[in-house]
């Protein structure tokens, strides 16, 4: 299986969950989204992984870590997509 590495992509759907994980008030959506936002990071590259969740090799966007974690990842993205353009 082929890792997604689209900087942009990644970047993009990162946003879109975090924008509708802040404006929701059910903790049931707010976990459901914190699930998609961690299963779609185990799927990104595993160059990309490590970087965006601090060297570690698991967890990232975990639910205990959520906040935290999305908005070093969008950061980080977000640092990478303006360095290359």
């Amino acid at each position: 299986m082929i890792k997604n590495n689209n900087l942009q992509e990644i970047y993009g759907y990162l946003s879109e969950k975090y924008t509708k994980w802040c404006c929701s008030s059910s903790k049931s959506e707010k976990a459901e989204i914190e699930r998609f936002v961690f299963n779609y990071l185990n799927n990104i590259d595993d160059a990309l992984y490590p970087e965006l969740n601090g060297g570690r090799g698991s967890g990232l966007c975990s639910s205990q870590f959520f906040k935290e974690d999305i908005l070093r990842c969008l950061s980080i993205l977000e640092d990478k997509l303006h360095y290359h353009h």
